[in-house]
């Protein structure tokens, strides 16, 4: 399933993509994400975004 959480003890198969999200909801939410993808020696995130708690004109 597209929001579906991983469950139990069991591992994840490689190939399999996560989105991985943290998020602040006060009255507007605010949240930062990460894309990986599970391979046999463990998890790669997918992407290489700039971070920053300071907005930027170039992101």
């Amino acid at each position: 399933e597209r929001r579906e959480r991983p469950v139990g003890d069991e591992p994840l198969d490689p190939g399999a993509v996560l989105a991985v999200r943290a998020e602040l909801d006060d009255e507007a939410p605010v949240w930062v994400a990460d894309l990986a993808v599970v391979t046999q020696d463990g998890v790669e995130r997918v992407g290489d975004f700039p971070r920053s708690v300071l907005p930027e004109s170039d992101y």
